[in-house]
């Protein structure tokens, strides 16, 4: 492997961990997050979800670089099937009541009582967390049948 390929390689590999670690930080943070005011509680967020979006776009374009036009197919099709089966799965979750009964008792743990506006918030923005989340889990998990279902092919 050249240095500049090298280089990408660390750089893909950094901003994963940074998209990784940045929302388990935030979600870590809740009980804090849950007592500032509602512009520390929208920046912040938007400051998570910027760091996210920045990270997975640079590992995008460097793992684009790096790759070639089978690579790219099966990642279209992983990108397509997966963002679809993970949002219809935490679709599914959310109609089963053991995960309604889990979603409240951690609505009522972080608010302590009565749900405020700001608790609200929180937990909607950590619902659409899980969903990108499980989209992102279930992408790699068809990436990972693509590659090795069409390389046995090929």
């Amino acid at each position: 492997m050249s240095k500049k390929q090298d280089g990408q390689t660390k750089t893909r590999k950094t901003a994963l961990a940074v998209a990784g670690v940045t929302p388990l930080v935030f979600i870590g943070n809740l009980w804090w997050l849950k007592d500032q005011p509602d512009p520390v509680v929208y920046a912040l967020t938007g400051l998570a979800a910027a760091v996210v979006l920045i990270a997975t776009l640079l590992a995008a374009v460097q793992g684009d670089r790096q790759s070639g036009e089978w690579e790219r197919a099966g990642d279209r099709f992983a990108h397509q099937w997966g963002a679809l089966a993970g949002g219809s799965f935490v679709a599914l979750l959310l109609a089963v009541p053991a995960v309604q009964d889990a979603i409240l008792s951690l609505a009522t743990l972080v608010s302590a009582g009565e749900i405020d506006r700001a608790t609200a918030m929180i937990l909607f923005t950590a619902g659409l967390g899980s969903v990108i989340i499980t989209q992102m889990i279930f992408t790699v998990i068809i990436g990972a049948v693509w590659r090795r279902k069409m390389g046995q092919t090929i």
